[in-house]
């Protein structure tokens, strides 16, 4: 079988972002498989601490993408 595996960004947070998995057969379109993963952003001492900036800027900009139809 072949899979087309996308990763989107779901959600941003101040200290973390939500991304979001889709696995679909190909050969029908049928979605296998989905799930979401949680990405904390760790300081020096491995504390949550707020998102970069540029960081929070960028994803922010993928969910417009996606909102855009992109």
């Amino acid at each position: 079988e072949t899979l087309r595996v996308t990763a989107r960004t779901h959600e941003v947070r101040t200290r973390s972002f939500i991304l979001a998995y889709e696995a679909v057969r190909v050969s029908d379109g049928v979605r296998v498989a989905e799930g979401t993963s949680a990405q904390v952003w760790l300081d020096a001492e491995g504390r949550p601490t707020p998102l970069p900036d540029t960081v929070r800027a960028a994803l922010m900009a993928s969910l417009g993408e996606r909102e855009g139809g992109g």
